[in-house]
């Protein structure tokens, strides 16, 4: 409710209102006396300090109406009553007062009237005001059940809306755990595939290896079995028409032995980005296998799953730790197995030039009777 309400549409008065000087010293809007702006400009300050309501003013009239008569009223009585003491009775004077009597019945007949009407009016006028008030409640009291009702409304959208994130947000935390799973679980095979081609490369290198051995030891027989062995020395030799036969055959073994060397480099060059590829991947685990640290994690089911992935994941770098103690070991006999080789090549090579640039020298029998020959044997390695 406003400070100063209205007396006439109880609206609270701010501007261009007056105030009455009466018993209910209420504001009154100009508008709802239906003044205009003339008529409430022009008001002295006289009339402005001493305006009453109709309300007021009615009943300043009544209250001076029955002080007026009321002494009428009282005079008409003493009046009666002395008459009635008299012994003569005059009728002129019995006319008068009869006369009077009547005036003053009457006016107090009007007097009540104007009390009635007054009353009746006032009677409306509080009933006007108690329905404005009721339906100015109402209203109010219907604005105020709307705006709970929209902030009902609200709440419960807002609430909708959350709850929906929630949702979401628990399908997303679910999606992001399976994913997890499935991409340890995809590491871990990977990492077994790796561990799987290694070893079978490990074990075609020693294969290799020991291929290379025995083309080594062959080699060296047929090298050991290839001293010539002179008949006698001034005539004729033994030997002479296997050359080019053994020296094809040593080309064979040489060019075999380049294959081989070949296919070697090739497979350590493969295999190089393996074991750097698989070293890396071996960081990259235990960088993902590193376990969720959940706030408010009280399931047993995923305290299960975090002991063993725990317990895997110390299994899995003590078979890695294992596993690159015996690479560093293999990487460092493959680096000797690939030195000697070399040196064992590069030496059969030199025999095998030699071999090609031996050079016979005879003497006809003209000439001399002493054949003379000078060969280069091959040195063994």
């Amino acid at each position: 409710m406003s400070k100063y309400p209205c007396g006439i549409c109880t609206i609270g008065v701010k501007h261009k209102g007056i105030l009455c000087t009466g018993d209910c010293s209420k504001w009154y809007h100009s508008k709802c006396l239906k003044w205009t702006e003339k008529k409430f400009k022009n008001l002295s300050k006289t009339e402005i300090e001493s305006w009453q309501c109709l309300g007021c003013c009615q009943t300043s009239v009544i209250n001076k109406e029955n002080t007026s008569l009321t002494p009428t009223i009282e005079e008409i009585s003493s009046k009666l009553l002395n008459y009635n003491n008299m012994e003569d009775i005059d009728p002129e004077t019995s006319l008068t007062l009869a006369a009077e009597v009547g005036n003053t019945l009457l006016m107090e007949n009007n007097s009540l009237k104007e009390k009635i009407n007054t009353l009746t009016l006032t009677n409306s006028n509080l009933a006007l005001k108690i329905n404005n008030l009721e339906n100015q409640n109402l209203t109010y009291l219907e604005e105020q059940i709307e705006e709970l009702l929209n902030e009902k409304q609200i709440l419960i959208n807002t609430n909708n809306t959350l709850v929906e994130r929630l949702n979401e947000a628990e399908l997303q935390l679910n999606k992001e755990k399976h994913f997890r799973n499935e991409l340890v679980n995809k590491f871990e095979e990977h990492d077994v595939d790796k561990e799987n081609t290694i070893k079978k490369l490990e074990i075609d290198i020693q294969s290799l290896h020991n291929e290379i051995k025995c083309l080594k030891h062959d080699l060296l027989t047929t090298q050991s079995s290839d001293i010539k062995h002179y008949k006698n020395m001034e005539t004729q030799t033994l030997g002479l028409p296997r050359e080019e036969h053994e020296l094809s055959k040593n080309s064979f073994l040489v060019s075999m032995l380049t294959e081989i060397k070949i296919n070697q480099d090739n497979m350590e060059s493969s295999l190089k980005p393996l074991i750097n590829y698989h070293v890396s991947q071996q960081q990259l685990k235990s960088i993902v296998k590193t376990p969720i640290n959940l706030t408010n994690d009280k399931t047993p089911c995923l305290r299960d799953k975090h002991k063993n992935r725990s317990a895997k994941s110390n299994k899995g770098e003590s078979k890695n730790t294992a596993y690159k103690n015996s690479m560093y070991s293999a990487s460092l006999q493959v680096a000797k197995c690939n030195k000697q080789f070399r040196s064992t090549n590069e030496n059969t090579i030199i025999d095998l030039s030699d071999k090609v640039t031996t050079k016979t020298t005879i003497t006809s029998p003209t000439t001399s009777k002493n054949k003379s020959y000078t060969s280069k044997c091959p040195s063994s390695t």
